[in-house]
């Protein structure tokens, strides 16, 4: 059993003057192989996760390393594979016998691991640059020791191979990807469904040993190999069974090339990986039996085999299915062809008779400019003598009202002779009667 880390910083905290914020360690003694992955939380809230990841990476090891040493073996052997959930679960029904020493393990790093960050905090005042990005609130829980977890927040997962037995334990996102015979590849320790997207729990949660998933197994069966990833890696290829292509892929070069050639190789590949995919931080640590990797080598290439013979069928189905989308689309094209050519035939038909038509129209247009020319010069003579007929209306209308008012004029003299006719009829009869009593009385 053997057992390889590299940590490499992502190609997006290369472009912003970034720390890596990912820690991993290997360990190789006799009779123990284990590997441990931490990943610091982004985020301005955390500005210490770097450290804190260090720290818990750290402190498991050293935690592992007694845990083994004073484990009593006896207790494991010969059970079979088993799988436990989170305490906080809901779907977690029962605790299983090992509950109790793996939990003390569990609370033996956490404790440890918020003491070092106490002290560590103490020790290192906050600096001018993480003054600049923490809020106000930060700041004040920083300086009086609260909420301090939160500054240095970290996942945490790790596997621990011994002669006898085997187990692993994770807290947070990433995955873990064991490889053996049959299933070709696993996740030992059952996965979070608390992680998802950027959501993950963590060493600086409330209850973090409520969040704790492990695995163990003491009958003797063992993967040939467990590969730890931050989540860098497994954001970088999506589907599970990429990334367990990959790390097969890793596996077979540990046989083929040596674990030496291997490491340099993964050393070039994980920055080449982290600016063409996720651009985080990237760890990737293994724990490995190459003997039985070598066995079961034939086994993983007819997995890939497999998978590669059901990505060509996936890739003739949808060349068959664009060949026929071709076809119907060759015939739509034709069809357009031909209709983009009677539509230019059209086109020079009406283009004809437009030239034809615009010719008749400018001939016409000649013509009606010349006519308005006259019909301008007529409309000029036509206003003038409007206005001589305009002027003899008018002296036309007033010879007509002094006519009217002339006549009104002979009516009233008419009216008014008729009056002195009638009163010189009534004194000259009167003037008869005194002549004729004159003529009387001279008489």
């Amino acid at each position: 059993m053997e057992s390889i880390n590299y940590t490499c910083i992502g190609a997006s905290h290369i472009a912003e003057n970034k720390v890596c914020q990912d820690y991993s360690l290997s360990i190789n003694t006799d009779g123990l192989c284990a590997a441990v992955v931490c990943d610091g939380h982004g985020g301005k809230r955390y500005f210490r996760s770097d450290k804190g990841a260090e720290f818990a990476a750290k402190i498991t090891g050293e935690k592992i390393k007694e845990f083994v040493e004073n484990f009593d073996k006896s207790l494991i052997s010969g059970k079979p594979f088993t799988q436990s959930l989170a305490k906080s679960e809901p779907k977690k029904t029962s605790s299983d016998d090992l509950f109790s020493f793996f939990n003390r393990l569990f609370t033996s790093i956490v404790s440890t691991w918020y003491a070092q960050i106490e002290k560590h905090a103490k020790e290192n005042p906050l600096t001018d640059k993480e003054r600049s990005i923490c809020e106000p609130e930060w700041i004040a829980e920083f300086e009086n020791g609260v909420k301090i977890e939160k500054s240095y927040g970290s996942t945490l997962m790790a596997v621990v191979f011994t002669k006898e037995y085997w187990f692993a334990f994770h807290i947070g996102d990433g995955k873990m990807i064991s490889l053996q015979k049959n299933p070709i590849f696993s996740e030992p320790v059952p996965w979070d469904d608390k992680c998802f997207l950027n959501k993950t729990t963590s060493l600086c949660d409330n209850n973090p040993l409520d969040e704790f998933r492990y695995c163990y197994c003491g009958d003797g069966s063992f993967p040939d190999a467990v590969f730890l990833g931050s989540d860098g890696m497994d954001d970088s290829f999506g589907a599970t069974e990429n990334l367990a292509d990959f790390y097969i892929k890793v596996a077979s070069s540990i046989v083929n090339d040596g674990k030496d050639k291997t490491f340099n190789d993964i050393k070039t590949i994980l920055p080449n990986l982290s600016k063409k995919g996720s651009q985080d931080d990237m760890s990737l640590a293994i724990v490995f039996d190459e003997l039985r990797i070598s066995e079961n080598l034939e086994v993983y290439k007819k997995w890939q085999l497999k998978k590669i013979d059901a990505e060509i069928a996936e890739k003739r189905k949808r060349t068959v299915k664009f060949e026929t989308e071709k076809q119907q689309k060759n015939a739509e094209y034709e069809s357009v062809k031909n209709r983009v050519k009677q539509a230019e035939e059209t086109v020079a038909e009406k283009t004809a008779e437009y030239d034809t038509v615009k010719q008749a129209y400018l001939e016409h247009e000649k013509q009606i400019n010349t006519l308005k020319e006259k019909l301008t010069s007529m409309m000029n003579f036509f206003s003038s003598k409007k206005q001589v007929m305009l002027d003899a209306e008018e002296a036309l209308n007033r010879a007509k009202q002094d006519l009217e008012n002339a006549n009104k004029e002979l009516k009233f003299a008419e009216k008014s002779c008729q009056i002195a006719v009638n009163e010189h009829k009534t004194e000259d009869s009167e003037l008869q009667k005194l002549l004729k009593k004159k003529t009387e009385l001279e008489n």
